[in-house]
Formats: structure tokens, sequence, C-alpha cells
């Protein structure tokens, strides 16, 4: 007997990577209970972008839902009065990342007048919030699967907005301790919990700005959907704190208007004394980029690159794998001759640094941090991909040949070295007094 064929229904919607901008048109269409005045398309327009580009719903069970109606394990925390304070949002979303947490530490605890808003896990409760808002979760599956999603993308959209709203419920009990504040801040407000906190901000008509989390990348690495303009058309804020003018550009050229760009510098690196004057000669810092199953084989490709280059030139490495990667699918490619060790994934950068004489790395935004702390770093561009920097004119090898003939150039040519170094560094990050550069973009928010 035939197996039968499952079909889709001739009137079933597919949401793909080629209809995001009509699954985001769609959410401007749906009003959900409890939401009144904000804007669906953007604290779930994240949701829809994992759901697309991750496959974050391939995995999603009914009982995540159940999990976050039934149960609570978020606690808000204002640190502080907020009155004539700038509100620092610390969303729980980065707690296991160090390298994200440091940054908003560091924030935190440099710029004036800061007052810290914190998401904290705590232990895991049964909470009875939802049990007396039934009809709201009622309500919005009915105006979800009315508006035509399937159901992947109303079982994510229901868990996120379950935690949003939690959040919202929050900030309005306690609109009045918000009212006076000077300005609403967050990491990046692409996410649902930041994106609200943000239209929150303006509609006490509140000056809000988002900071800089990363490499904003100017094409499509492996021809998938995260592009930028799927990155810039969410961040609503009034103001984008970028690094430097690198950024500011790609920001303009995928439509942001100007006046909403500031280029102050690093956050993460307020204060910190550069360049770092602590380095061991003869030792190569290796990055390694996540492992997705493109960046798997430039990965490798970077490795046997750096251990030809290791073993002519009596070099020895260290490895350090990127925060995402729980476990380190490479090792069987080091070699003991020249590789020293693999690194702890949330080692901070500057610790990292101060390790090597110079860094081999590829795809991350931590080439920007290396080159504001003054460390030689070399880019690995594999060829059969689109330049994530692309249109920066920089230390960029895609062979060992050209890698060698770069660091030859570093030591044999230093004043052109160090004078092509600065160029890049101060494009990419940015120029003056970090401290001082967000201080004054602060104080002319409006």
């Amino acid at each position: 007997m035939k197996k039968k064929i499952p079909t889709k229904s001739c009137n079933q919607k597919v949401f793909t990577q080629e209809n995001f901008f009509e699954t985001i048109q769609m959410l401007k269409n749906v009003n959900l209970w409890g939401f009144k005045g904000y804007d669906a398309s953007h604290y779930l327009y994240n949701t829809v972008l994992e759901y697309m580009l991750l496959g974050r719903g391939d995995s999603f069970k009914l009982r995540g839902i159940i999990s976050n109606f039934c149960f609570n394990s978020s606690m808000f925390f204002l640190k502080g009065k907020a009155n004539n304070k700038i509100v620092l949002f610390k969303s729980r979303k980065y707690l296991m990342r160090k390298d994200m947490t440091e940054i908003l530490n560091r924030f935190s605890n440099k710029i004036s007048d800061v007052t810290v808003l914190k998401d904290e896990l705590y232990h895991r409760s049964i909470s009875f919030f939802f049990f007396f808002r039934i009809p709201y979760v009622l309500q919005w599956f009915f105006a979800l699967k009315h508006a035509g999603f399937d159901m992947k993308l109303i079982g994510l959209f229901l868990y996120d907005a379950m935690s949003t709203f939690r959040f919202l419920d929050y900030l309005k009990k306690n609109e009045s301790k918000f009212a006076k504040s000077k300005a609403f801040i967050v990491l990046n407000d692409e996410y649902c919990d930041e994106n609200i906190f943000v239209q929150f901000g303006k509609k006490l008509k509140i000056p809000t700005a988002t900071l800089q989390h990363g490499n904003y990348a100017k094409t499509i690495p492996d021809n998938n959907l995260r592009h930028l303009m799927h990155i810039f058309e969410n961040l609503t804020a009034d103001k984008i704190f970028m690094w430097g003018d690198y950024h500011k550009e790609i920001a303009i050229s995928c439509g942001v208007a100007p006046e909403r760009i500031e280029s102050v510098g690093i956050p993460k690196y307020i204060d910190v004394e550069v360049p770092l004057k602590v380095k061991k000669k003869g030792i190569i810092g290796l990055l390694l980029d996540g492992c997705s199953k493109i960046n798997y084989h430039s990965n490798i490709q970077m490795i046997n690159i750096c251990k030809l280059f290791c073993k002519k030139n009596n070099y020895k490495y260290i490895v350090k794998l990127h925060p995402n990667d729980r476990e380190n699918k490479y090792s069987s490619y080091y070699e003991s001759e020249c590789y020293v060790k693999t690194v702890e994934r949330d080692m901070a950068i500057y610790d990292f640094a101060s390790m090597v004489e110079l860094c081999i790395m590829s795809k991350s935004s931590v080439y920007m941090e290396l080159l504001f702390l003054g460390i030689p770093v070399f880019r690995f561009h594999n060829n059969c991909e689109k330049d994530i920097f692309e249109g920066l004119n920089d230390f960029k090898f895609s062979s060992y040949e050209e890698m060698e003939e770069l660091i030859r150039e570093m030591y044999f040519d230093r004043k052109k070295y160090i004078s092509d170094f600065a160029q890049v560094r101060e494009y990419c990050c940015g120029k003056g007094n970090i401290r001082a550069n967000y201080e004054r973009a602060i104080n002319e928010l409006r």
C-alpha cells in the first residue's frame, strides 16, 4: 500500500525567510489584550527572526507554553530611584553571556547617574499571574490564529508574549517610579523585553537609546536572513549608540536617519587603559567563530593556516571558542607540537589578548575589540563567502601565503603598519574619551 504523502492546504500559509516582511506586516494588524498601544510587529519581531533563521520552532513543545503559564522564575528589581536618572535595563537574556553582562556592568558602573533595572532569575515557583488572565491568553491565541499564523509560530508568540506581558505589567504598576527618568537605555532593543521597555519609555515621553551589542554585518555571510535591514529596522529607540563611523555608515546605508546615530566607542572599554602592555612573544591567539555549518569549515581552515605558520616560524598558539559553543568540536585538528591550550569560553577578551603577541580570527565582533586594545589582529576571509566586514580596508587574508605576507609587513615596515592600524582602529572603534562621549550623547538626548 502506498504511503500517503502529507500536503499543505492550498489556503495554509507557509512562513519562510522569503516572506519575512509579509509576516511582520501581519503582526502590525494584530491586537493583543493587555498590549494596547504597543506594536506587536516590534516586540515580537525577534520571535519571527529566530523562527525563520535559527529554526527555533522546530523543537518547541506545548509544555513550554504550559510551563511559562504556570511557573515564574523572573523577578524585576529597580536598584535605587529612577527620578532624574538614566535607567539601564539588564535583561536576564544576557545572564549566560559573560561578554554581554560585561558591557552592561561597565556602562552602569562608569557612567554618571545610572540606575539599573534588573530582570533576575530566582527559584522557579508556581505563579498565579496567568490563572487570573486566562481570557487574555485565549484572546491572544484566537487573534493570532485569525491573522493566519501557523501553530508553531503561534506557540512561540504565546510563549514570548507571556514573558513580555509580565514585564509590561510590572512597568505599568510602577509607572510613577519611572515617570521622571532622564533616559531609558537597553543593550539591544531588537529583543522582546528590551523593545517593550523602549516603547514604554516613548509612551512616558522619556528619551530612549540602544547600545551596540556586536558587529552589524554589511552583507549576508551565508545567504541567510540575518541582513542589516532585518536588524536596524527593529531598533526603535530614539538614538543608536554605535562604536565607530564604520557601523554608523552601515546603518545609514540601511535607511537609518543619520541624526539617530552617535559614534561613541565600545562601552565595554570605558576607562580601560590601552594599548595593552602585557604581551607574550611567540604566542598566537586563535579565536574561532560560533559553530554553524559554514563556520565549522572556515574554523578548520583557520586552524590549518595557523598550525602551518606556527610550524614554519617557531610559534605556539592558544585557542578561544565562541561563548555559545558548549563543546570543543575541533580538538582533533589541533597539533600537540605547537598547540598550547584552549582557554575558558567566557574568558574576557582583555585577559585573552594579554596572553598573546597577535591574534587570528574571522567573523566575530571581537575583531573590533582587539583593534581597540591595540593587539595586532589578522582576519581570515573565506573567498567562498561574502565578506561580513565588506568595505573595510584592513588586515584580511584568505590563504597561508597572504597571512604570512601581512605579518612580515607588520614587522619589516612598522611605520606603515602603525599608520594603517591607527586608521582602521579609529574608523571601527571611534575616537576620543569613551566615557565623555557617552555622557555627552546621553545629555543631548531629547
